[in-house]
């Protein structure tokens, strides 16, 4: 299974498309760089905690990507944070939703990257 960045590709809009195909080609030409190029494969290896957050309005990388990723932690059991944001795109621009991740990323580092 390699749908995280197959699905990424499929789902952006045209444009961005066609611009990963200029540089790692269609998918069905090379299945092996998308495969290895796609985090569901090494779901498995991960060995640190895993904070996703995404838009859901993102056009450049679908939050379908991931819930595929977060899909594949989960089934690995992994520890992972994930959240999503109705109204931001690729990136966060609202000033309550920026407050909302970087005191998500501080508690996830501090919870995470204390020593003990």
């Amino acid at each position: 299974m390699y749908l995280c960045l197959v699905s990424s590709w499929a789902q952006c809009e045209k444009r961005l498309r066609l611009y990963t195909e200029i540089f790692i080609g269609h998918p069905s030409a090379n299945p092996g760089i998308y495969r290895k190029g796609s985090p569901i494969t090494e779901a498995k290896n991960v060995q640190k905690p895993v904070l996703i957050l995404h838009g859901l309005l993102d056009t450049i990388v679908p939050p379908e990507a991931s819930e595929e990723w977060v899909e594949a932690l989960w089934r690995e059991s992994k520890t992972f944070e994930y959240n999503t944001y109705s109204d931001e795109p690729h990136g966060f621009l609202r000033r309550e939703n920026l407050f909302d991740v970087y005191e998500r990323m501080e508690k996830f580092l501090d919870w995470y990257l204390l020593p003990f």
